[in-house]
């Protein structure tokens, strides 16, 4: 089952196990014990190999000795150019180009001159190349948001792509979630949106954004569309499941267009 693995040489080391039909063997954390695991799902566009049928397959992400240096940087501070996420044979190619962007708020600066766009990566390599030296969520300084998106879209109402659209957002207040809670669920959902495991919602979905605040954190799914709304349905309750929310947790789709007008006449929830 295990078709091949990589590792770079960089002191964050990673190793890549790529395994078909989303199937773990129950021996693979043993294997690698003491190691933080991710995974990743994602679908394959061709065969993996002679007779193999185009498949789902899970992308196990292993950190080694992740004495990292990461959370000491901030996401305005980070300028990784291509020399320093590397030229390594045999990337993993993702469906389509991601790009971070970062905003803190500075009084007496207008909202464009806040977001930076950090940069664009197109393979997974490229993608733990940007995040292992990103503070995580939970270390941003309040009024800071992190974005996700896919590259030509911009994380604003304003964008031709999120015009017609909305969002779906899950409140995290801090009395109920931790701060390890927020990196959890930022980290599962951008790996969720980079593998496409959202399959028929993925033409759906332009990014999402995790805003640290004082009171309550906040991560959204921002959509192209807000018409449907079995569909958007769908796309919420997908979001709960794969990213582990716990069930009684509400979350709100409201239109781009009723939050720039501060208003709730189109808002809809769903408990799940």
């Amino acid at each position: 089952m295990l078709l091949c693995s990589y590792a770079t040489t960089q002191k964050d080391q990673l190793i890549y196990h790529l395994l078909v039909n989303g199937q773990v063997e129950q021996s693979m954390p043993q294997l690698i014990s003491g190691t933080h695991v991710f995974f990743l799902a994602g679908t394959s566009a061709e065969p993996l190999h002679k007779g193999c049928q185009p498949l789902h397959f899970l992308l196990i992400m292993v950190r080694v000795n992740c004495e990292s240096s990461a959370k000491n940087v901030s996401p305005s501070a980070v300028n990784v150019s291509p020399s320093a996420v590397g030229d390594w044979d045999g990337k993993h190619p993702l469906g389509c180009s991601w790009s971070l962007w970062y905003f803190s708020r500075n009084l007496g600066s207008t909202w464009d001159t806040c977001l930076k766009k950090i940069g664009t990566f197109t393979t997974i390599e490229d993608f733990w190349s940007y995040f292992n030296h990103l503070q995580p969520p939970s270390l941003m300084k309040p009024g800071c948001d992190l974005c996700l998106f896919k590259e030509g879209i911009r994380p604003a109402w304003e964008d031709p792509a999120n015009k017609r659209g909305g969002r779906w957002d899950i409140n995290l207040d801090k009395s109920n979630f931790s701060t390890s809670n927020l990196d959890d669920y930022w980290m599962k959902l951008s790996m969720d949106l980079i593998g496409g495991r959202f399959d028929e919602q993925d033409g759906l979905i332009n990014g999402a954004m995790v805003n640290r605040r004082d009171r309550a954190n906040r991560i959204s799914i921002w959509t192209s569309a807000s018409h449907d709304r079995e569909r958007l349905a769908r796309l919420g309750k997908t979001v709960k499941d794969f990213v582990g929310f716990p069930i009684n947790l509400k979350i709100y789709f409201r239109t781009h267009q009723d939050c720039s007008s501060n208003s709730s006449s189109q808002t809809i929830s769903i408990t799940i």
